[in-house]
């Protein structure tokens, strides 16, 4: 009897205008490659798409450092204060050097139909940037950080490190991965908090 025999397509002949585009991080190539059905079959077709969903399942989860209260739109503005010819003003942080401070305003607006109530946001150090002690405030909220990715929040005079051979110190700034608001009143339908913080770029 005659074998049958399947050729697994090349890459370069891969028509990546015609492939399903997954945005999660990877390199296009890796997930948009995807050849023609033909040359998978049965549980090797069911494997493949099992894998594939396992991966973007995995990527698409939000992490526990990047939940806020449900219902909350929250935007991020990012600026550094500038000489301009009209004079000093903030001006959208687009071209940084080593040591500029960046002021950032975070915009948390309530989308429901309803107030709500122990309003929490939280928000990663952006990468390449150390946080300026002292500089989180919002309208009547208290502000704590984290060291461990967003894991868990303290005040920053409780904040501790460990060190290799399991010593501890306190924590300094460099340490800081997330800030936490936590709202003292509710914030009512439609309306938005305002809230700042500074950071070096490094």
């Amino acid at each position: 009897m005659r074998k049958k025999f399947f050729s697994v397509p090349s890459l370069s002949s891969v028509d990546w205008r015609d492939a399903n585009q997954i945005e999660c991080g990877f390199h296009r190539p890796f997930l948009r490659a995807v050849p023609d059905r033909n040359w998978l079959v049965g549980s090797s077709l069911l494997k493949f798409i099992g894998l594939i969903a396992a991966l973007v399942l995995a990527y698409a989860q939000p992490t526990i450092a990047e939940e806020s209260s449900v219902g909350l739109v929250i935007e991020t503005i990012a600026e550094i204060h500038a000489s301009t010819e009209s004079g000093a003003r903030y001006v959208p942080a687009a071209n940084l050097h080593i040591g500029d401070e960046i002021f950032y305003t975070l915009r948390a607006r309530n989308a429901t139909d309803h107030d709500l109530q122990n309003v929490v946001i939280i928000k990663a150090v952006p990468r390449n940037a150390r946080y300026v002690a002292e500089t989180a405030a919002g309208p009547a909220a208290s502000t704590s950080f984290s060291v461990d990715g967003g894991k868990s929040f303290a005040s920053p005079d409780a904040l501790v490190v460990m060190e290799p051979g399991e010593t501890t110190r306190i924590a300094t700034t460099a340490d800081y991965t997330h800030i936490r608001w936590q709202l003292r009143y509710s914030l009512v339908a439609g309306a938005t908090a305002l809230l700042r913080f500074r950071g070096v770029f490094e």
